[in-house]
């Protein structure tokens, strides 16, 4: 038959005392079908709430938390899912894949190149936050009301942000061009980390585009 694929041992560096919370879920996104169901049956599109209790839940139990309680509240953030706890395995490319667990959905990245890890955080980054990543990008722009609407409320937010942080494209530009130039090696890695993440995103969004998901 067919050779097997080798799997390389994943190596856990937080030696098991890494967690997270992501109120209130890791997923982000919805479906039109999803959008429609909520409206008339107040369903919620899969791993876009089940983190919200948890999180709830520190108000009242934040005195009290310890480190043998530490997991009652937060996600064990461990590398790697155990096999029967695996939700779904993507590849965007050939050196990488996104492993979901059953339970939250959080994405695992697990590269052969750091391009490819770098390209993968940033695809699955896309999957779960499009939208809120657009919604950010306008606002950090100043430009909330023509991307969301003129209800008071985003009116409000564009005119508290932009005096607080008035910076112009050509700021934006000098900002990159500085970590490039200045940081010598080091600052050449993170503009070419920075792209890799960016081109996961995009990667993404024409997928998603294209297939009207």
């Amino acid at each position: 038959g067919a050779a097997q694929p080798v799997t390389a041992a994943v190596t856990d560096h937080c030696q098991g005392q890494c967690a997270d919370i992501l109120p209130p879920g890791e997923n982000g996104n919805a479906t039109l079908v999803e959008i429609l169901g909520n409206k008339a049956f107040g369903t919620h599109p899969a791993h876009s709430d089940d983190q919200l209790d948890r999180y709830n839940g520190l108000v009242a139990g934040h005195t009290g938390l310890t480190d043998q309680k530490l997991t009652d509240f937060f996600n064990d953030a461990s590398f790697g899912v155990p096999a029967n706890q695996v939700e779904s395995v993507t590849s965007p490319r050939e050196d990488v894949t996104i492993t979901r667990d059953k339970k939250t959905g959080v994405p695992h990245i697990k590269g052969t190149t750091r391009y490819g890890t770098e390209f993968g955080a940033g695809f699955a980054a896309g999957q779960d936050r499009l939208w809120l990543m657009d919604l950010f990008r306008h606002i950090g722009r100043g430009q909330l009301t023509s991307f969301a609407g003129g209800a008071l409320a985003n009116q409000g937010l564009e005119q508290q942000f932009w005096p607080q942080a008035p910076y112009t494209e050509a700021d934006l530009k000098a900002q990159v061009e500085f970590i490039r130039s200045s940081e010598g090696a080091r600052g050449e890695q993170a503009m070419a980390d920075a792209q890799a993440y960016v081109d996961g995103i995009n990667s993404y969004r024409e997928k998603s585009k294209k297939g009207r998901y």
